[in-house]
């Protein structure tokens, strides 16, 4: 009566790789929005690396990656991301 209430592995792995993307688009909207800084966001995509660690999921591990090296390389260092770029657009 129980089995129906435990995933199994292939569910598991599906339904975290799901989470982590979804998670990812909020950290990014977060920092987009000022309400986190880059350190903040860094360390949730630095967990969210290693979940994606744990299952051995090497897309999500990519995408979490390249994510990171993204804000990294960012010029700014609070909140706002992309900030530079709109400033830039808006002196025109």
């Amino acid at each position: 009566m129980t089995e129906g209430r435990y995933l199994d592995k292939k569910s598991l792995r599906k339904r975290t790789a799901w989470f982590i993307h979804i998670e990812i688009d909020r950290v990014v909207a977060n920092l987009k929005n000022g309400v986190v800084g880059k350190e903040h966001a860094l360390g949730s995509l630095n967990t969210l690396h290693q979940m994606a660690s744990t299952l051995k999921d090497i897309d999500s591990m990519q995408h979490v990656c390249k994510v990171m090296n993204r804000i990294i390389d960012s010029a700014h260092t609070t909140g706002a991301f992309y900030f530079t770029e709109y400033r830039r657009e808006a002196r025109g």
